[in-house]
């Protein structure tokens, strides 16, 4: 089984419990805090089942970015509630700033003119 179905799983089983505490249980009881993490949790890995195939062609450093940044986010956000709006931006530059691979053909070459072109036009 390949990661994006275990990913895909996971979301479903995720929404399905969740769905299931929300049918069964009565609103006030102390499972409602599970039952919301559940569907939050399955909504998050569902979106990240979609996109999967872009995600794995991100480079490491700019994974990393991501991680380090939603991690300094979370926490900084009971301190610093505008945390994001510093975020974002760095991301974006993060992005703009990232090493770009080199191309795999060499730049076409001028063409050089050649002297007895040259000297033919100028003569009358």
């Amino acid at each position: 089984m390949n990661a994006r179905t275990k990913i895909g799983l996971v979301a479903i089983i995720c929404c399905v419990i969740g769905a299931a505490l929300f049918l069964v249980d009565d609103p006030t009881s102390s499972l409602e805090h599970f039952q919301g993490a559940l569907i939050k949790v399955g909504g998050v890995f569902a979106l990240l089942w979609l996109a999967y195939p872009q995600i794995t062609k991100l480079p490491v450093w700019l994974s990393l970015a991501i991680v380090l940044i939603a991690i300094t986010t979370a926490v900084a956000s009971s301190v610093w509630k505008k945390a994001a709006l510093v975020a974002i931006p760095v991301l974006i530059v993060l992005w703009m700033l990232r090493p770009r691979p080199a191309s795999s053909s060499p730049p076409p070459k001028k063409k050089k003119k050649s002297a007895s072109s040259q000297s033919s036009s100028a003569e009358p």
